[in-house]
């Protein structure tokens, strides 16, 4: 099927990092050579700038959404060197044009708004395979919450301790889902990770919206756990967890209408209708500038609920 090495470009979580390691089961399988990129937005350009340079590479792409690279230049630039856009699958809404031109330029495209993308890799690379589907079964738990597969709260929490992601991927792709190793970091994180949700719990701001939102400052905690915990606990809608890097990202509890996904826009971020992110403009966040980062998307956060107001009124 490939006579090129392969290049898998992946989003930096636990269903991208279910999505690689079942390629990885693949192509190991094929005897090909493969290396993994993983996608940051806030490295966009230089991960477009990378694709560039490559040759003769077979490209795929697993969990990300196709309004983040859907530019018709980029695709006839990656041709021009021989490379081939073989496969690419999300489970992120894009726009019409975006999903037109990812389906003309790639050879195999993929979206599910039901689905997660280790899900949709494994149907489409490896239907038959028990640990593939073990393993999409497990992103699907996790990327929508469902709350079935202790195993995946398990791997999201060793992903939040700081397990090394591309040891797990390793390991996931040779069917290894849990060892010692990863047990006893684990038990560690376990140790420091209750305090730590108490400790946002109490230090919350809440601002009164159209809903109610809740700001904290994350550390190494499982943002989709640290979200329904503090949405429950603090009995709020939204919840927005800055990072110490500048980056936001959005939560909501279970029943909420939200879509997450467009509020992320105005942060130059993307996500899904249940869990986005992005960014602020300030290069870090601690204690002493925490205040200013909630004042800063406090005023987005408006403008997005006035404009969701006034297409509610005029529909």
């Amino acid at each position: 099927m490939f006579k090129l090495s392969v290049q898998i470009l992946t989003s930096d979580k636990l269903d991208g990092y279910c999505a690689a390691a079942i390629v990885a089961r693949f192509l190991k399988m094929k005897v090909r050579n493969y290396s993994i990129v993983f996608f940051d937005f806030e490295k966009k350009n230089e991960i477009i700038e990378n694709l560039l340079k490559e040759q003769k590479n077979t490209i795929i792409v697993l969990d990300i959404p196709f309004d983040e690279f859907a530019k018709k230049e980029l695709f006839e630039a990656l041709a021009r060197n021989q490379n081939k856009l073989y496969y690419w699958n999300t489970h992120n809404k894009s726009s019409i044009e975006s999903t037109e031109i990812i389906k003309k330029s790639c050879k195999h495209a993929q979206y599910d708004e039901h689905m997660c993308a280790a899900m949709q890799a494994q149907i489409f690379f490896q239907k038959r395979d028990r640990i593939s589907r073990k393993l999409g079964e497990i992103a699907q738990d996790h990327e929508f919450w469902l709350q079935k597969k202790r195993t995946a709260k398990k791997l999201a929490d060793l992903v939040a301790s700081g397990y090394d992601k591309r040891k797990l991927i390793e390991e996931f792709s040779k069917g290894i889902i849990w060892t010692p190793d990863m047990n006893q970091l684990y038990q560690e994180y376990l140790e420091k990770k209750e305090h730590k949700l108490r400790t946002m719990l109490k230090n919350m701001t809440v601002k009164e919206y159209p809903v109610s939102i809740g700001y904290v400052q994350i550390g190494n905690i499982s943002k989709s756990e640290a979200g329904h915990f503090l949405c429950v606990n603090g009995k709020l809608e939204l919840i927005a967890m800055f990072s110490d890097d500048g980056k936001v990202a959005f939560r909501k509890k279970k029943d909420s209408t939200v879509d997450l996904s467009a509020l992320a826009l105005l942060f130059n971020g993307g996500g899904n209708i249940n869990a986005s992110g992005g960014r602020i403009n300030m290069k870090e966040i601690n204690k002493d500038n925490f205040e200013k980062a909630i004042s800063t998307t406090h005023e987005k956060i408006e403008k997005f609920f006035e404009v969701a107001n006034a297409k509610e009124i005029t529909t």
